[in-house]
């Protein structure tokens, strides 16, 4: 008897929390629920959408200055390898972990600064003026000025960022 009695006390203060609970909770897909509704998250966009309109305008200029910003991060190839194809005289740079592979023509480490660029098939760092290989996978380790000097025109398959001036 007092086992039926314990049991029946402990539903009805379940069933009570139960109830408070759900009276006391918010309303479904409000700021209290977690429970996130299409039209919250629609309210929100359409806030960043006024927050942008009163941003102002940025110039042409600054346009383009984004854009080769973008492209020197992401190269014309991004996540896949790309030809590219280099004038004698010029100097392709690599961004951070950029990886290029000589197919033909003569280039040169260019080094600006501390360490070189490495090669990765022959497990090496090229320093300054040092040749570069052809069919030699290199890697760029940072986006600090290293890149390839070409002494004779040349074609460069190239993953990741790059440009040439």
């Amino acid at each position: 008897m007092k086992r039926k009695l314990l049991t029946a006390a402990e539903i009805v203060i379940f069933t009570a929390a139960i109830t408070g609970m759900i009276a006391f909770g918010g309303q479904p897909g409000g700021e209290d629920d977690p429970i996130v509704s299409k039209s919250y998250v629609d309210s929100k966009f359409e806030q960043l959408k006024g927050n942008s309109a009163s941003q102002t305008e940025i110039s042409d200029e600054e346009k383009n200055d984004i854009i080769q910003k973008v492209l020197m991060q992401i190269g014309e190839g991004g996540e896949k390898y790309v030809p590219v194809f280099v004038k004698k005289g010029e100097v392709l740079y690599g961004a951070e972990g950029s990886e290029i592979i000589l197919r033909s023509g003569v280039a040169y480490a260019k080094i600006e600064g501390g360490d070189g660029i490495v090669n990765a098939t022959e497990g090496t760092e090229l320093p300054d003026t040092y040749p570069i290989r052809k069919n030699n996978l290199h890697i760029v380790p940072r986006d600090d000025g290293r890149g390839m000097r070409v002494t004779e025109d040349a074609w460069f398959i190239v993953k990741g960022g790059y440009r040439i001036e």
